[in-house]
């Protein structure tokens, strides 16, 4: 009986590890300066310390925006590998490059793209100009939380009516209908209560 709840409990043990989401990236500035990160849709900020911890990473793709606060230009961007990554990065400011990502296990310096005086970072995204967003950006002093990325909207098809006629015994309505390049013409008829 005893080695029955040993199995099941270990067992249980093995498939909690198993469910739970993996892979993190641990972030730390050299100087305990704090910075920021921007994804597409989110962004997150370190500590007053200089630290960040990013988990789990399923939910960030796509290129990452590193900066500073109050600074008018971010430092670089750079992508995570792997969406299991575990890993922590060092933020060096090195002597004539510049701020770099050196990951601490490799031993070596992670691949980044230095962002040029031409390329925007907001590029695709749109300004909030309300007073909440306004005065959370001075509260944090960053205006880059001011910016985000528009959902799609659905075009509705544009309809038209090009004729309204009324007879004595009901109303008829015309209306054309432009959808994928077909105009189509509909016409209603609403009976009049006697």
């Amino acid at each position: 009986m005893r080695i029955f709840c040993f199995l099941v409990g270990f067992l249980g043990t093995v498939l909690a590890a198993a469910a739970q989401e993996s892979g993190f990236l641990y972030l730390e500035a050299e100087n305990s300066q704090p910075f920021y990160v921007r994804s597409r849709d989110s962004l997150y900020l370190s500590a007053p310390q200089g630290f960040l911890i990013l988990a789990p990473l399923t939910g960030i793709k796509g290129e990452l925006v590193l900066g500073f606060p109050g600074q008018a230009a971010a430092a670089f961007v750079f992508t995570i590998p792997k969406t299991d990554l575990e890993a922590g990065w060092l933020l060096r400011n090195k002597e004539g490059e510049g701020w770099r990502l050196y990951d601490y296990r490799l031993d070596e310096l992670v691949n980044i793209r230095r962002l040029g005086k031409a390329e925007n970072r907001y590029k695709g995204m749109q300004k909030r100009t309300d007073a909440f967003a306004l005065q959370l950006a001075k509260l944090v002093n960053d205006t880059a939380i001011l910016y985000y990325t528009p959902k799609a909207s659905v075009r509705t098809a544009p309809i038209q009516l090009v004729k309204q006629e009324e007879t004595k015994s009901a109303w008829i309505l015309v209306y054309e209908l432009l959808e994928n390049g077909r105009l189509e013409r509909i016409e209603l008829e609403i009976p009049k209560e006697k």
